[in-house]
């Protein structure tokens, strides 16, 4: 049976860290593990008559790279599409916050852009999974909304709509870790969500992170159809292994 992974946590949190060490420890069990973007390297590299997608990398220099964007652009789109047909309601409240947020154009561009390869990721792992397959999606559905509802109430109805609307995944990993800690962490490794969140609130932006927090523990108070595991300092990798297997 192929399984859904989605992650929880704030940027900073560790996330990233835990679904990589997982994902380590659980081909070594002989599972197959994959993100959406290793999903995306697989497809890719089946179009383009690559053996192994790991190679992909190495064959830049001699295929285009134009060409092999435009492969990815294209099947992105096409995937996401069939992703927002399904989940037309969930892709409109999507936009619908993006678009309301008080943040520069570019920032809601990406948000649009992760939203897009969220959904295809979703998209083309329910066409190819299949037996001892393991989607980890470390930045999935649940995570983005600490983004959509940044500056809303995390005791609205919107919320509880998104959580009702958003595709479910079979586990919920929720990396717990004190927002002093995350927010150091980014600020460390000049990541563009420190300076993003650093332009919007200045000297507020502890007290912003800390909210986040709140929300984050309001978004897993209410995912009750998930088995939620929490992961405090990372945690020990083998109980997590263990409650998937």
């Amino acid at each position: 049976m192929a399984l859904v992974v989605e992650f929880l946590g704030l940027p900073g949190a560790g996330k990233t860290t835990v679904a990589n060490k997982l994902k380590a420890q659980l081909k070594e069990k002989g599972f197959k593990v994959y993100s959406a973007r290793s999903l995306f390297r697989h497809k890719v590299c089946d179009i383009m008559n690559l053996s192994r997608p790991c190679r992909l990398q190495f064959k830049l220099e001699s295929l285009s790279r134009n060409r092999v964007q435009y492969l990815t652009k294209t099947l992105r789109n096409s995937l996401f599409s069939s992703f927002a047909s399904k989940y037309s309601e969930y892709v409109r409240l999507c936009k619908n916050l993006i678009y309301s947020l008080n943040v520069e154009n570019n920032y809601k561009r990406l948000l649009i852009r992760w939203l897009k390869e969220e959904g295809a990721g979703w998209e083309l792992f329910n066409r190819i999974c299949s037996d001892n397959v393991i989607y980890l999606n470390d930045e999935g559905f649940l995570h983005r909304a600490i983004s959509y509802f940044v500056d809303i109430d995390p005791l609205s109805v919107e919320l509880l709509k998104y959580i009702e609307l958003a595709p479910k995944s079979n586990f919920l990993f929720y990396v717990k870790t004190p927002p002093g800690v995350a927010l150091e962490r980014l600020k460390k490794r000049n990541d563009h969500v420190y300076w993003h969140f650093d332009k919007m609130y200045g000297n507020n932006i502890e007290t912003k992170y800390n909210s986040l927090d709140f929300l984050q523990d309001r978004i897993s108070d209410l995912v009750a159809h998930k088995l939620i595991v929490v992961i405090v300092n990372e945690g020990n990798l083998e109980r997590l292994v263990y409650s998937l297997i």
